[in-house]
């Protein structure tokens, strides 16, 4: 700005000496000058005002990222309140109940003899689908409860264990179900044998 200033006073001492131009060419110029130095003025204000906005911007952006990574960071972490549920525990003991469930009932029916080998394995296949679902939930569960491992809320995190429980209950529910349908099958067929073996006895057959 200094330059264009020093510029404009140059000519104006030149133009002074030329009697073309009058003292009214000399204001004019002068004003403009005046005119200019207020536009110049103007924009570094506006300048100012503009960069302060951008920082201000930026600090709001910084501080509302910071605060948003210290939030889900936060979240990774698992508070005693979930740490505490007592269906973690539950859930863990419902899977052994099932374990012991299926190994009781495969051991009674090998046992007894009233099932056949085919029909064995099936069971033992049932068996092995139940438990694999059943280190499914596990694996879920850790993930849950574990810190580091998931970014959710306490409330998520309970939900997701009460989901995991219910699961439980009902994969116990099955493993019940279905050996105590294997036994009462085996209890028939015993049942059967003794009947034939009575009407053999009663009408002396061999």
């Amino acid at each position: 700005m200094k330059r264009i200033i020093t510029s404009v006073f140059i000519l104006a001492a030149l133009f002074m000496h030329h009697p073309v131009f009058a003292q009214s060419k000399f204001e004019t110029m002068a004003n403009q000058i005046a005119g200019l130095e207020t536009y110049l003025k103007s924009i570094k204000s506006v300048y100012s005002t503009t960069n302060k906005g951008l920082n201000d911007v930026n600090n709001i952006k910084t501080g509302s990222f910071t605060l948003n990574q210290n939030y889900f960071n936060s979240l990774k972490n698992v508070s005693p309140a979930v740490k505490n549920d007592p269906k973690i525990k539950a859930i863990s003991d419902l899977q052994q109940q099932i374990e012991t469930t299926f190994n009781n009932a495969l051991s009674w029916q090998q046992n007894k003899g009233q099932l056949s080998s085919s029909e064995i394995s099936y069971m033992k296949s049932v068996y092995n689908n139940v438990l694999g679902e059943c280190n499914k939930d596990l694996q879920e569960l850790t993930v849950v409860i574990t810190n580091g491992q998931a970014q959710m809320t306490d409330k998520a995190r309970i939900e997701k264990i009460d989901t995991i429980y219910k699961d439980m209950q009902q994969k116990c529910s099955f493993a019940q179900s279905f050996t105590g349908k294997a036994q009462d099958l085996a209890n028939s067929r015993m049942a059967d044998k003794n009947t034939d073996q009575s009407l053999k006895t009663l009408y002396n057959v061999n």
